[in-house]
């Protein structure tokens, strides 16, 4: 995130980064050395704090549990979110493993990736929500129409419906694996019961061939 870095210069140099501030300093002074150490020392101790906090039930004061739950994109979030004593996934965001490829992921991808997420947090819960680009996550791989606002046009919920395929291949990846594993799904970008009611009636229809196909 820093601008401008004379790269060619920094050979052999001292560098200090504070990546709060987004600032970098080259041959930090002893003062300045010493002061940012004195800040790590003051960071760990206050992460090893959390940590052992993290672990405890979330519980108001007067006794009712609040369940606390990660917000996930990539496989590289497990781990972390887990040792956080997170309890289970509010939200995992479908499509980051959409947009760091250059096509349509296709089913079986799909099942691996999801299979990892839910068998990892499982007997918690994880939930799925389906495909959310469009607006500012455009997918190159797809044709999106050209809109006055793409935020309030062909996005979420509305493309999956339109472009009915990667919504029933994605949909059968979330099945197959909720098949072995707690699974709930969330839809995006909803404007009407209308459209509650084709996504209900696209699960049923996939339930139905999922299991005639055994």
């Amino acid at each position: 995130g820093v601008s401008d870095l004379p790269v060619s210069r920094l050979e052999d140099r001292e560098i200090l980064v504070d990546g709060y501030r987004g600032r970098l300093y080259v041959n930090p002074s002893p003062e300045l050395r010493a002061e940012f150490m004195r800040l790590v020392r003051e960071e760990r101790e206050l992460e090893e704090g959390l940590r052992t906090l993290a672990l405890d039930p979330a519980v108001t004061r007067d006794g009712h549990p609040v369940p606390v739950m990660a917000n996930s994109g990539l496989l590289a979030d497990i781990r972390p979110s887990l040792k956080s004593g997170a309890e289970g996934v509010g939200l995992y965001r479908t499509e980051v493993p959409f947009i760091i490829r250059d096509r349509f992921p296709g089913e079986e991808e799909q099942v691996e990736i999801y299979r990892q997420i839910l068998a990892s947090f499982d007997p918690m819960p994880v939930t799925l929500r389906t495909l959310d680009v469009g607006g500012d996550k455009p997918l190159d791989y797809v044709d999106l129409p050209v809109e006055a606002n793409p935020f309030l046009g062909t996005r979420g919920v509305r493309l999956g419906l339109s472009e009915r395929r990667l919504l029933t291949t994605q949909l059968r990846a979330g099945l197959r694996v909720a098949a072995d594993h707690p699974l709930e799904l969330m839809v995006p970008m909803v404007g009407t019961l209308a459209k509650i009611a084709a996504v209900r009636a696209l699960v049923t229809e996939t339930i139905a061939t999922l299991r005639a196909e055994g």
